[in-house]
């Protein structure tokens, strides 16, 4: 008998061929109910060997809570349902949408523009210095800007102050950015004043208006030739709150209601011989300073 031949090779199972122990395969399978089950038919053996009375009444009892286990397991087994539907429902919500490193940058800067821009505003109208310095130009329109606000009475100063676009015949536009958001809609809002001014260049050539897209600054361009066109055949429409309105008039203590803004459907019925083409518009000075948005853009705004 070859020896090396009948000897085991000694070869050890893997993790995956162990199996789990008897004692815990059977507690793995086996219910409440069933452990109840089984410990109930036992007794009834025993109390039948040995007619005892007792030991039967006993067992009688005993039956009884197999039921009862038997509602409770379903109840519990319902919750943990209910509760793992719930649990994958929250989760479903929690997974955010996989994006590109360039879309999550465009998103960022699109965030950090619209965030300036609510800051912003533009002024047309300032006359250019012409010291030989960039940055004695600058601090002149910083003042210039200074004194706009101080006559508007706004309580902050601006964080930025810079012209936009190349020079040419006429000032650039300049564009602002304040410290807060708040300051700019206190700068549009007290910008009527303008209208007021003790000097007779502000009245006529300055004009304020929020920092716009193209987008909107296209459909400003447009509104602003649809009232025009409108105020030739009747003198009573303005621009209130980005939206063509019926001028408002003044009660017997002066005191003046919010334009009315016209419907969509009753607009298009006014605008159905209407042809931007034909309407010319100043590019700088719109319609009023006040008026919400009130003048055009004649250079592109950059998206900061």
């Amino acid at each position: 008998m070859n020896i090396n031949n009948s000897t085991p090779s000694g070869k050890k199972r893997t993790a995956n061929d162990a199996e789990i122990s008897p004692v815990s395969s059977r507690i793995l399978s086996t219910s409440i109910t069933e452990m109840f089950t089984s410990i109930i038919n036992s007794l009834i053996n025993k109390s039948t060997t040995h007619n005892d009375p007792e030991l039967q009444q006993f067992a009688d009892q005993m039956k009884s809570f197999t039921s009862l286990f038997d509602s409770i397991n379903q109840s519990i087994e319902k919750q943990f349902n209910q509760f793992d539907i719930k649990l994958n429902e929250k989760l479903d919500r929690l997974k955010l949408p996989q994006v590109t490193n360039d879309e999550y940058t465009k998103s960022v800067q699109h965030e950090i523009a619209e965030k300036e821009r609510a800051r912003s505003f533009v002024v047309s109208g300032i006359a250019e210095a012409h010291f030989p310095q960039s940055t004695q130009r600058n601090d002149y329109d910083y003042g210039k800007i200074c004194e706009l606000l101080d006559f508007l009475d706004i309580e902050a100063k601006p964080v930025t102050v810079y012209r936009m676009g190349a020079k040419g015949n006429r000032p650039r536009l300049t564009k602002v950015v304040m410290p807060a958001s708040l300051f700019q809609r206190l700068v549009i809002k007290n910008s009527r004043a303008l209208r007021h001014h003790p000097n007779a260049y502000v009245r006529q050539n300055i004009f304020i208006r929020p920092s716009l897209t193209k987008e909107q600054r296209e459909k400003t361009e447009l509104q602003q030739k649809q009232v025009k066109y409108l105020n030739t055949k009747k003198n009573i429409y303005c621009i209130y709150a980005g939206k063509i309105s019926i001028k408002s008039i003044a009660d017997e203590r002066g005191r003046r209601p919010k334009p009315q803004a016209v419907s969509d459907v009753e607009l298009q019925k006014l605008l159905i011989e209407f042809d931007a083409n034909t309407i010319p518009i100043n590019p700088r000075r719109g319609v009023q300073n006040g008026d919400g948005i009130n003048f055009s853009m004649d250079v592109e705004e950059e998206d900061m």
